[in-house]
């Protein structure tokens, strides 16, 4: 061993000294023979490195130095040249360092290559083969041996180069790698490099690639194997889909920072894991699913492959998908096999902290098996899963075990469906486990309830397992529930087989529930009509018990052919049962509701309807579910006050029928009702109802313009289409009526009223004023229709034993019978209408809108009035007799005033005598209407026909009369007892009246122009004029209101022929010619129409020429009898009494007459006649028909004219021409003047002559005012 080790160690130290020797040698020939002369070598060198890369190697300059111990050679503008290819590979500058383990490998052998500003090429042809620099990578024949020498280098740099990367076989343009930086080192097979560099900018923003791989050759990649690493930030899936193999079958598109390690082996890519922070992503995972789109991603993702199965998982995925929905992060791995034919054979998927929405939302990109995605579809889970393992074995085979929270299903053919549940499950097609809980749960099972279900409570456990037949078995262990409608405990079982029915036994016990819910946990068998009455009925109450049984094959439910048990009792209290749409409901309902077998029935210990109180109330459904026509059967009674059951009538189908008569009822009393319907639930329409309402004592107000009815008594029966009463009993105003109705067809019910009308009833619809002067007591009959809020009245009565004080044509006497009848018409829609007939005197017809103004035609006469089109009243018609007097005597004022009576419109009425202020008017026809705020009146008759206008004065206060007639003639006044002088504050503020022919008394004074103005304190009148062919008068005055009402005029008389004038006035012709001018004033207590002889007083100047008064008969020409002086002869005997007894000729009388009271002073009237001159003082009493006259008589002999004339109105002058006639008899006197004394009356006057020369009769005996003192 010693020699061996000796022998050994001397052969070492010859091998290394040799060794020695010879690199030594070697190295001095370098450093002193090559490497000062290495210029000289370059083709050399040339020739060789072309040999051994296969291509044609150009280098412009070579240089050699030392690197340390080992020699290095430096070479710049390297090129290479594939054979008959351009260069495709460019350095510029090489940087060698020979290693001297190169002597012991026998080839050459660097310990360091550094490349500079190299361009490199690499590109993969159509057919999948390599090229680096234009030489193949894997080549037939014998292959290139400078790749495989090239990884044996230790190290290997490239400093600042340029990639190219050309892959003919995907038809991607060139990618070009800028600013390139690469270290590769090699040792032993083991690979080790990595790189930097500038991608282009639609694909990133800087890319930084490692790795360590192992194998041998390039010629075999297949036996590669190892783990690339890379980064790449700014990357664009768009861009890299030119280049990339993966992004092309993945990644549609994304932007973002990219970090993944990549495992090869055998030739293929086994897996890759990726950090991503993406934005703008989209996946696709098979062509034929659509793409997984996302806004935000971020996390781990990965794809491995082991055989023929495939992995899929992501790892704390954080991601927002476009509708800016987002979940926990989640971890999930899906791995899939796949069958020979390329088909899903089992899947496996593994979730933790998985929303179970965003998994479903991206399920449809998964490739999963064709049943797992229609599955999802259908059922759309949902939900929160902490930990779930599904496994799908293949066909209808699965094993699942999760845990979750607010999980969902929907409902599917044979599954319920849920949301808001937690709890654990373990199931597979055999048998299962649930356990849940929830404090929002909602259910949904179509096939046995109309409505899901919802609890705030839900705590239970479920099993399942298959028995025989391929059925399985469910037990519900327990089951707590509790919601606004109930809380309830529930356990049962239920056993399922294939072809036949599932059998059932659950008992159920709930210690809250309430009425109104009662309809949602109806099951399907319930018909719907049977259903919808449930829902619609039971509209409130509680239930502190009910019990649920349910037992037997669910093929038999309910049960009531037997082979199984259900019913539900569930206790009422305060219940409300709507039992008929349309009815009254029941309130307060204590009592029993039970669903057994096919019925349901409600007993009802008490309760109220509208306030009254229930006895035994019974409602059944016999049948709910098989039945042709499910019949609803409600008997009942109730008592309590009459409000309520008007209110019950109100709120029923009865109400519809009697036109609804009872909603403007009130009442007070007592009633009792009896109820029985029979509702088919499917025609409700068809609901038969009977009834009867009993009445005792009650009050009833009618309501509206219905008068009320006091303590009646009776019955009222009625079904959904009648209701009558026949002999009710009652008190109207006092009276005992009898009262009967009935609905007709069309909604109408007809009342008929009979009784006593009395006068103090009457004086409750009049005002006070008419309402006493109507006594006594008559019969009536009212027969009242109503409809729909429609009424119709029809009153009648003839009105004997009722008297109206009134004038005629309205007052009657108490025995006299008068037809009379009122009919109306009242409407919501139209205005009430009402028509009046009073016996055949009148008619009248009224509509009374809500808002605005009446319209009233009143028809005087036997024709009926019509309604008038427009707002207002309108009166026409004829009458043969109207004393408006004593209408006016009558007091009507007071409370039959309003400033809101209904406007008159229009009047057309034609009277044969009407009476009015004291006068009668016969024939005469009346129009007025009023236009704006004047009245315009056309009157048309005998005695008179013109136009009135009434109205106010404009821009100025108070009213204006204007008349216009072609004929006025004032009848003769006819005393009026109990009339009094109408005020002038009363008149019109302005009168202005004209009439064409003026006629008074039956004297027609011609035209007549008056007007006047009503002052302050009196009446202005401004002009007063009459004019005729045989006289004009003109005057103007006032009429004073206070302290005495006082007429003063003046006047101006003129007429050509007084004795025509005073035959127009209606004397006899006393006067034969005449020129009359009369001027004064005149005053007299009163109106101007109230002027009386001995009220006159005043102030006249009287001057009359060339008349004669003529012989007057003895009456209304007394006065002008003496004035004429025919009577002296029978008084005096004289000698001239053929002078003057036919008459007596004045050519002049001239004189003042002063008026007193009626008394008249002459101061000093002369008449000059050719007979004599005569000169009167002293005074005419024209009330007592008297005189006290001073004659001065101067008797003209010569002249053998008589006097023929007096004056008018001038009773001094005539009487002064009387007592001359009487002195003047003797023709034979001096030519001296007589004086004579007349006394006494017109029809005896005292004539004594005075001594001639005797003393003159002293003032006091002619006692008179002097000139100006007339009042």
């Amino acid at each position: 061993m010693k020699s061996f080790l000796h022998h050994l160690y001397h052969y070492a130290a010859y091998v290394v000294g040799g060794a020695v020797i010879a690199v030594s040698v070697i190295a001095l020939l370098l450093r002193f023979l090559i490497m000062p002369d290495i210029v000289s070598y370059k083709a050399d060198i040339e020739a060789a490195a072309s040999r051994a890369v296969r291509a044609q190697i150009r280098i412009a300059d070579i240089q050699a130095d030392w690197w340390h111990l080992n020699p290095r050679v430096s070479l710049r503008g390297l090129t290479l040249a594939p054979p008959g290819q351009p260069v495709t590979l460019s350095l510029a500058r090489v940087d060698a360092t020979l290693s001297w383990l190169s002597l012991a490998l026998l080839e050459p052998h660097l310990s360091r290559l550094d490349i500079q500003q190299a361009s490199l090429e690499i590109r993969r042809d159509a057919t999948g083969k390599l090229f680096v620099a234009g030489l193949p990578v894997d080549s037939q024949g014998t292959p290139n041996p400078f790749p495989d020498w090239l990884l044996r280098q230790k190290e290997v740099t490239l400093s600042d180069g340029r990639l190219i990367w050309l892959d003919e076989m995907r038809g991607a343009p060139p990618l070009a790698l800028e600013h390139v930086n690469l270290l590769v080192e090699n040792l032993f097979g083991r690979h080790r490099f990595g790189l930097v560099a500038e991608p282009p900018a639609e694909a990133g923003r800087h890319l930084d690639l490692r790795g360590e791989l192992r194998g041998g050759s390039v010629h075999d990649i297949a036996s590669w194997s190892g783990r690339l690493y890379a980064t790449l930030q700014g990357a664009s899936a768009t861009g890299l889909t030119k280049w990339s193999p993966w992004s092309q079958s993945a990644v549609r598109r994304s932007t973002g920072d990219l970090r993944f390690w990549m495992d090869v082996g055998g030739g293929q890519i086994k897996g890759v894991v990726g950090d991503v922070a993406m934005r703008g992503v989209a996946v696709s995972l098979a062509d034929e699913l659509p793409d997984m789109v996302f806004d935000q991603v971020s996390g781990r993702m990965g794809w491995q492959r082991k055989g023929a199965e495939q992995t899929y998982f992501v790892e704390k995925l954080v991601f927002v998908t476009p509708d800016g929905h987002s979940a926990e992060p989640p971890s999930v791995r899906v791995t899939v096999k796949p069958t020979a034919a390329g088909k899903v054979e089992t899947a496996k998927i593994e979730a933790d902290s998985l929303r179970l929405e965003a998994l479903t939302a991206l399920s449809g990109s998964l490739p999963l098996p064709k049943p797992a995605h229609d599955w999802i579809a259908d059922f759309n889970p949902r939900g929160f899963v902490e930990h779930m393992a599904f496994d799908w074995l293949g066909k209808q085979d699965f094993h699942v075990q999760a845990r979750f929270r607010e999980g969902g299903l929907n409902a599917g053919a044979t599954l319920p469906g849920f949301s808001g549940l937690s709890g654990e499950i373990d199931a597979d097609p055999r048998q299962g486990r649930v356990q849940l809980n929830s404090q929002a749960f909602h259910f949904v099972l179509d096939r046995v309830f109309r409505q899901p279900l919802d609890f705030n409570r839900f705590d239970a456990e479920l099993s399942w397992n298959g028995v025989a037949e391929g059925g399985y078995h469910f037990k519900l262990v327990s089951a707590d529930l509790g919601n606004a409608d109930l809380d309830g405990h529930a356990e049962g079982e239920l056993t399922w087989r294939p072809g036949q029915a599932p059998v059932i036994d659950m008992t159920a016990h709930l210690s809250r529930g309430n009425g109104n819910a009662v309809w949602r946990y109806l099951p399907r068998t319930v018909s719907d009509d049977a259903y919808t009455w449930v829902k619609d009925s039971i509209s409130a109450g509680v239930s502190p018990d009910t019990r649920l049984v349910l037992r037997g094959p669910l093929d038999r439910f309910p049960f009531d052919q037997g082979g199984g048990q259900f019913q539900v009792d569930v206790q009422m209290r305060n219940a409300v049962l709507d039992y008929a749409p349309g009815w009254p409901h029941i309130t307060g309902i204590n009592g029993l509701l039970t669903f057994k077998d096919k019925g349901m029935h409600i007993v009802v210990e008490n309760g109220d309807i509208l306030g009254a109180r229930l006895g035994k109330v019974r409602a059944d459904i016999p049948d709910l579910h098989h039945a042709h026509e499910e019949f609803l059967v409600v008997d009942g009674l109730a008592s309590g006050a009459t409000p309520a059951f008007l209110d019950f009538v109100r709120q029923s189908p009865v109400n519809e029928h009697s036109g609804h008569f009872v909603d403007t009822l009130n009442a007070t009393g007592r009633t009792d009702l009896h109820l029985h319907l029979d509702m088919p639930l499917r025609h409700v329409a068809d609901t038969r109802v009977a009834g009867r309402i009993t009445l005792t004592d009650n009050q009833v107000q009618l309501g509206g313009k219905l008068p009320s009815l006091s303590r009646v008594n009776g019955n009222l029966g009625f079904t959904g289409e009648w209701i009558r009463g026949n002999a009710i009993s009652a008190q109207m105003f006092g009276q005992p009526v009898s009262v009967s109705l009935a609905s007709e067809t069309g909604g109408k019910v007809r009342a008929t009223a009979k009784g006593s009308l009395s006068a103090a009833t009457l004086a409750q619809w009049l005002p006070a004023t008419l309402a006493k002067r109507i006594s006594g007591t008559t019969q009536a009959q009212a027969e009242v229709t109503l409809r729909q809020h429609e009424m119709t009245i029809d009153l009648k009565s003839d009105l004997a034993g009722l008297a109206i004080d009134l004038p005629a044509p309205i007052g009657k006497r108490a025995d006299l019978a008068v037809p009379t009848s009122i009919s109306g018409h009242d409407s919501e829609r139209q205005p009430t209408v009402l028509n009046f007939r009073y016996g055949a005197l009148l008619s009248g017809a009224m509509a009374l809108p809500e808002q605005g103004a009446a319209r009233l035609g009143v028809t005087f006469g036997g024709d009926q009035a019509s309604l008038p089109k427009e707002p207002g009243l309108f009166v026409q018609g004829s009458l043969r007799q109207l004393d408006l007097d004593a209408w006016r005597a009558l007091d009507l004022k007071g409370d039959s005033g309003d400033a809101d009576s209904l406007p008159v419109r229009d009047i057309s009425l034609s009277f044969n005598e009407l009476k009015a202020f004291g006068r009668r008017v016969r024939e005469i026809h009346v129009r007025a209407h009023p236009e704006k705020a004047t009245w315009h009146v056309k009157l048309a008759g005998q005695n008179m026909m013109g136009e009135v206008e009434y109205g106010p004065r404009p821009d100025q206060p108070g009213s204006r009369f204007a008349g216009r007639f072609s004929k006025l003639a004032i009848p003769e006044e006819e005393s009026v007892p109990g009339t009094t002088a109408q005020d002038p504050s009363e008149l019109p503020a302005e009168v202005d009246l004209n009439a064409q022919s003026f006629s008074i008394r039956g004297h027609d004074l011609g035209s007549l122009n008056l007007s006047f103005r009503v002052e302050k304190n009196g009446l202005r009148i401004d002009a007063l004029k009459l004019n005729n062919p045989d006289g004009r008068l003109e005057s103007g005055g006032w009429l004073s209101a206070s302290p005495l009402r006082t007429t003063e005029l003046d006047l101006k008389v003129n007429s050509g022929n007084l004795g025509k004038l005073m035959k127009r006035l209606g004397y006899t012709e006393a006067v034969k010619g005449g020129e009359l001018a009369v001027a004064g004033k005149l005053t007299w207590l009163g109106r101007p129409e109230d002027f009386a002889i001995g009220l006159l007083g005043g102030h006249l100047d009287v001057n009359v020429k060339n008349g004669r008064f003529t012989q007057l008969d003895p009456g209304a020409g007394k006065l002008l009898g003496i004035l004429s002086l025919q009577a002296l002869p029978r008084r005096i005997v004289l000698d001239f009494r053929d002078v003057f007894s036919e008459g007596f000729a004045f050519d002049e009388i001239k004189g003042d007459v002063y008026l007193e009271r009626g008394v008249g002073y002459l101061p000093g009237l002369s008449i000059n006649g050719p007979a004599a001159k005569i000169q009167m003082n002293g005074k005419i009493d024209l009330v007592r028909e008297g005189q006290e006259l001073r004659l001065t008589i101067q008797p003209r002999l010569d002249e053998g004219v008589a006097v023929g004339a007096g004056l008018l109105g001038g009773p001094a002058v005539a009487v002064g021409a009387y007592v001359a006639a009487k002195i003047l008899k003797d023709p034979f006197a001096k030519a001296a003047s007589f004086e004579y004394m007349v006394t006494g009356s017109w029809d005896d006057p005292k004539v004594k002559k005075l001594p001639r020369n005797g003393p003159a009769a002293p003032a006091a005996a002619l006692p008179g005012p002097t000139p100006g003192s007339a009042p």
